[in-house]
């Protein structure tokens, strides 16, 4: 009578070399070799332990059987925290995953302007630096206070158009700034 393995031998004698199929009829699928013997060892081990606790966890399975037959609602909840549970621990591992690439992006970036600025001051050396990091600094510092004051202003018309509001005077859209929608309606924008 074939075995199974007999019938993939057969088949794989085609694509596997002839050394490596000799190699696997002597030191694997031989009765008398030692993967064999440590297949046997283990086996008989398995079922001398489960020989053993049988007696000791039957009371409880049969139990717990009885338990999920009488109530198949403590089955279903215990079904739904178990799919929880499963779906937190794939959402935390997204979350390390996600963690982990972003602070790989951020060191490489982090680090490459480190080596850009490196290669800047070789290049072009420390003094030609200096001065065009003073003139980029004092650029940036005009678009910055610039940027200020505009917010200022139109952070002190919004607050009084806020205590003309609160007084009963006019609304937002009424004001004679140029800001809002004067339409048909005159009422402001919506």
């Amino acid at each position: 009578m074939d075995l199974p393995i007999d019938w993939s031998q057969e088949l794989l004698k085609n694509t596997i070399p002839p050394g490596f199929l000799l190699f696997i009829n002597t030191h694997i699928l031989d009765p008398s070799s030692p993967f064999q013997a440590f297949v046997r060892h283990v086996t008989v081990f398995v079922s001398a332990a489960i020989a053993r606790v049988t007696p000791l966890i039957g009371p409880a399975i049969d139990y717990l059987t009885h338990l999920i037959g009488e109530n198949p609602n403590i089955v279903s909840a215990v079904i739904i925290i178990v799919l929880a549970y499963i779906t937190l621990e794939i959402l935390a591992f997204v979350r390390r995953v996600m963690l982990f690439w972003t602070r790989l992006a951020l060191r490489l970036v982090f680090w490459g302007w480190i080596a850009l600025l490196i290669s800047f001051v070789w290049q072009r050396g420390v003094e030609k630096t200096v001065t065009d990091v003073s003139q980029w600094a004092g650029y940036t510092y005009g678009m910055v206070s610039k940027a200020v004051e505009i917010w200022v202003r139109e952070y002190q018309v919004a607050r009084e158009q806020q205590e003309r509001a609160s007084q009963g005077g006019s609304s937002w859209g009424n004001q004679k700034t140029g800001h809002g929608n004067t339409g048909a309606g005159g009422g402001g924008w919506f």
